[in-house]
């Protein structure tokens, strides 16, 4: 949420598991890894953060991932590698495990609204870009 929190939730439940509070800014991008413990998050501070839902505060933090608002997240299925995209028209390519810059592109001309990697190949990546182009990587 833009207030800096995301709740997890046992829908059959019905009951609320955990919730987590980013002291830094509003989320705008959410992406639960396939071992659903692991969250990474983008935002407004330009972030990228990755979380375990267990603790409460993020157990690493990226800082400046984008030279402007953070506004989509990706992580591939089988959480090897995370991808980002910014207010600052660039996707950029993050090591799950490590946090660690691995690469970037920059072929949008507007803010990159939506990514989603390949369930069937984490080395394939769909981007969406404010400016109507889709790209495939």
């Amino acid at each position: 949420a833009k207030d800096g929190t995301f709740i997890i939730w046992d829908v059959f439940a019905e009951k609320r598991i955990s919730s987590h509070i980013s002291p830094t800014g509003g989320f705008t991008g959410l992406e639960l890894a396939a071992d659903q413990v692991q969250v990474v998050t983008v935002g407004l501070d330009r972030k990228l953060q990755f979380w375990d839902v267990r603790q409460q505060s993020p157990a690493q933090v990226v800082d400046k991932s984008h030279d402007d608002i953070c506004t989509a997240v990706a992580a591939s299925a089988g959480s090897e590698i995370v991808a980002t995209g910014g207010a600052d028209w660039a996707v950029r390519v993050w090591d799950f495990k490590t946090g660690a810059f691995l690469c970037e592109g920059d072929v949008h001309s507007g803010a990159v609204n939506r990514l989603a990697f390949s369930d069937e190949d984490w080395r394939r990546l769909v981007s969406v870009g404010e400016d109507g182009f889709v790209t495939f990587w």
